[in-house]
């Protein structure tokens, strides 16, 4: 079974991945000024990280309730 450790680090690498990629396509594939794109790039990231948040809290519990169960 794989751990919980390594399950974090699969979701933080993804996050990590999928955010530097939200920031280059706004950054260079759009054609906004300045200031529409730190708006665009700030409610990407802060829309991304409530949902993987979200999403990260509802794996770990899963996997704990798991965990319980396997042991007894």
């Amino acid at each position: 079974m794989i751990s919980f450790e390594t399950i974090k680090k699969i979701f933080i690498g993804f996050g990590t991945l999928i955010c530097i990629i939200n920031i280059i396509s706004i950054s260079f594939l759009s054609d906004l000024d300045t200031g529409s794109k730190i708006k665009n790039i700030a409610f990407v990231l802060i829309l991304f990280l409530i949902i993987w948040f979200i999403l990260y809290k509802v794996i770990a519990f899963i996997y704990k309730k798991y965990e319980i169960r396997k042991k007894y």
